[in-house]
């Protein structure tokens, strides 16, 4: 899992591979709880793998750089995604939309935006980075 924390905000990410030897493009599972304000949803995004190395690319090039955006988004969940963008203000904003079917068939959507300090960023980016930013080379058969 992966996680961001402020007094306002938290976004978790669990990554799961599916099967490394699949090729399709659907081969992995990304769980996301947020919780912004007074406001929380979970849903899933279903990506290939080498999306994952992308992103943890793009969220160090923004820490780093203090510029961009970076963001991820479902292959078939085409309503579900996340994006970061870093500021002029120093401050790195978030924002995306969770979508889900509720239990009670009702499907249920969550729109978020909120904002913290670069350093509240610096543990999501380098646990990101380290763990995914070789899966951007493929993955490949056992």
């Amino acid at each position: 899992m992966h996680l961001i924390e402020t007094e306002l905000f938290q976004l978790e990410l669990t990554v799961m591979l599916i099967d490394r030897r699949i090729s399709a493009p659907e081969n992995t599972l990304v769980n996301i709880k947020v919780f912004s304000d007074n406001f929380s949803a979970d849903g899933s995004i279903h990506i290939d793998y080498k999306t994952v190395g992308l992103f943890a690319r793009q969220l160090k090039h923004i820490y780093e750089t203090r510029r961009g955006t970076a963001s991820i988004s479902g292959i078939r969940d085409s309503r579900n995604y996340i994006e970061f963008r870093a500021s002029a203000d120093q401050r790195i904003y978030v924002k995306g939309t969770l979508e889900a079917k509720g239990n009670s068939g009702f499907t249920q959507e969550l729109d978020f935006e909120n904002g913290f300090e670069r350093e509240s960023f610096a543990s999501f980016v380098e646990d990101m980075y380290q763990t995914y930013s070789a899966a951007e080379e493929g993955i490949y058969a056992d």
